[in-house]
């Protein structure tokens, strides 16, 4: 009875502060009592947290220096036979080089005039490509031409009509500049249709009559029908006629013919003075820049 007495006396105080109340002094009260069991119960806590811990972090680093980082080597050296050298796929992306064929200089029109004359191909179907360049020869040069090759296509690259005394020996082209231009896909998705469809222009009834004094012709004559088969007209339509015999080119002459309109066919008639020229064969090529919209005749 004197404890609980005593006991009930200690719950029943009242702080005349009011600067804490009886629950507040018990727990300080057992805090006291616990004060240094706690502190051993905390510390050894700390220790073995920091034992797991950094004991954990050296293991691994010792599993790391003696395992893992030759691991990470052979990952490496794995990434980099894997990984793609963008310098090898330029290649897949560039324009592929143009090719040219032999150069050929002939007497087309006069036989004081000499044309320079190569075949050049553009292997590429979504590149354009544009060429500055000149002939070179034994004594001289010829002016500086330019022009553009379509994709996927071929034509000769000539300059035609030079006038010098004698034969132009050791002939060589050189390519001054070379200007490409990609065509942007969302824009043509078929660029090869597209180049097909506007150059579509055939020859026919080709017709040859040479120099004949018996006759009375002072020209070789050379005719032949040109048909537009496109569907597009065009303000100038210019051409390189290539004149062959038994398969191979022996002469280049040049042809323009205004408001040539889609569907219609033409009358060709072109006259060389070269005496002894023998012709079996023409061919057309194109010059016209189609993807240039001041070309088209308005519909």
């Amino acid at each position: 009875m004197l404890f609980s007495s005593k006991k009930d006396k200690f719950e029943k105080y009242s702080d005349p502060l009011n600067e804490f109340s009886n629950r507040e002094l018990k727990l300080g009260e057992w805090f006291l009592r616990h004060e240094l069991k706690l502190k051993t119960i905390g510390k050894n806590t700390l220790i073995v947290f920091c034992v797991v811990t950094v004991g954990y972090s050296f293991g691994y680093w010792l599993y790391y220096f003696g395992y893992g980082y030759w691991q990470d080597q052979k990952m490496f050296v794995q990434q980099n036979l894997e990984f793609e050298n963008y310098d090898n796929l330029k290649s897949f992306y560039r324009p592929q080089n143009i090719g040219f064929g032999q150069i050929n200089v002939f007497n087309t029109v006069s036989e004081e005039l000499y044309d320079f004359s190569v075949m050049v191909n553009n292997p590429n179907p979504r590149w354009l490509v544009g060429l500055t360049y000149k002939y070179i020869y034994s004594g001289g040069e010829t002016p500086i031409s330019k022009t553009v090759v379509l994709p996927g296509s071929q034509r000769p690259l000539t300059f035609l009509g030079l006038k010098t005394e004698g034969y132009p020996e050791g002939a060589k082209l050189v390519v001054l500049q070379t200007e490409w231009l990609k065509l942007d896909s969302h824009v043509l998705p078929d660029v090869t249709s597209f180049v097909q469809e506007r150059s579509n222009f055939t020859l026919a009834n080709f017709k040859y009559a040479p120099i004949s004094r018996v006759n009375g012709t002072p020209a070789n004559i050379i005719t032949f029908l040109l048909k537009n088969n496109s569907a597009y007209g065009f303000w100038t339509a210019d051409f390189y006629v290539v004149l062959l015999s038994g398969g191979e080119p022996v002469g280049t002459m040049y042809l323009s013919l205004d408001k040539f309109k889609a569907g219609e066919t033409r009358p060709v008639d072109l006259r060389s003075f070269v005496p002894g020229l023998s012709v079996d064969e023409a061919v057309i090529y194109p010059l016209i820049n189609i993807f240039d919209r001041e070309v088209y005749l308005a519909v």
